[in-house]
């Protein structure tokens, strides 16, 4: 078995720390507490919703014929608002443990200027 030479392993390691920034910081962040937390009180609220409509196969031709009641259609608008809410939420995750990638690796260059260089 051959052994890997010290840069790929080097840069094994700075990935992983690098990483693991990334979760700390997505951890850490109120913003994303609270995308979470709001896309957890839509999910109940689409739940909620959800038993109120019928989703039978007489309930789907009345729907194909005369449209949706307004249990259906507060329905409809409560699944587009969880999708919504569930993308957002994975913006502000990705932007933030980004950022917390970006300063990891900020932060390890300034303190190996020797070995940024070859990185």
């Amino acid at each position: 078995m051959a052994k890997k030479s010290s840069k790929s392993n080097g840069q094994h390691w700075y990935q992983v720390h690098k990483s693991k920034a990334g979760d700390e910081s997505v951890a850490r962040s109120a913003a994303v507490q609270g995308a979470r937390a709001q896309v957890q009180k839509i999910e109940v609220e689409v739940q909620q919703l959800k038993v109120m409509v019928s989703e039978t196969l007489g309930a789907s031709l009345r729907r194909l014929v005369f449209g949706r009641n307004p249990q259906e259609e507060q329905y409809q608008q409560a699944l587009t608002k969880l999708e919504d809410a569930r993308r957002a939420a994975a913006l502000v995750e990705r932007e933030t443990r980004r950022a917390g990638e970006k300063a990891y690796g900020s932060d390890w260059a300034d303190r190996n200027p020797d070995k940024a260089q070859n990185y």
